[in-house]
């Protein structure tokens, strides 16, 4: 399951602000309960993308192994 693309946390242009669900916020002014929110979420994305790119390695490997015993079978 892909997270939604409008939950990107901070944008590259701007330092101290945030996106999310197409709302910028100043990331100073927010509760230390949300910054914590936020750290949590940004590490379960940066988790989410590793664990989305070992699939897709996994995948090619995968197709290249199947390619390979096709050939050698014939």
């Amino acid at each position: 399951m892909e997270p939604p693309k409008q939950t990107k946390m901070f944008s590259d242009n701007q330092k101290g602000k945030f996106k999310f669900q197409d709302k910028e916020y100043d990331y100073d002014s927010q509760s230390d309960e949300v910054k914590q929110l936020l750290l949590a979420f940004k590490s379960n994305q940066v988790q989410l993308k590793f664990h989305e790119d070992t699939l897709k390695l996994l995948a090619i490997s995968y197709a290249s192994l199947a390619s390979q015993i096709k050939v050698k079978l014939k």
